[in-house]
């Protein structure tokens, strides 16, 4: 990454992997949405043993615990660009980013 262009997803890059980056963005959404569109995930890859209510305990669950973490908590960096992808669909995403770094 130090050496190439190159796009990196994760919930710490900004912060602690790649804190010099050009662009950074920090995405979010509301629990609901997010366990909404990852219970689709799962069903769309033919898993269907999850509950929408099972989903979105597991999403209140983890980001419970990664913004909580002593070493290296969830955090948005200074610099980040903060998109609030709750009322967004895939392409405006893609479109907002796009309009920040062409």
């Amino acid at each position: 990454a130090l050496s190439y262009n190159v796009v990196i997803e994760g919930r710490d890059i900004g912060v602690e992997i790649l804190p010099n980056a050009t662009y950074k963005f920090f995405m979010t959404a509301s629990p609901e949405v997010r366990a909404e569109r990852r219970l689709k995930q799962l069903q769309d890859s033919g898993d269907n043993t999850n509950t929408y209510e099972g989903v979105l305990e597991d999403i209140k669950k983890r980001d419970y615990t990664d913004i909580n973490r002593k070493i290296s908590p969830l955090k948005k960096a200074e610099d980040a660009i903060m998109i609030d992808s709750t009322n967004m669909t895939f392409d405006e995403v893609i479109n907002f980013m796009l309009e920040r770094v062409l």
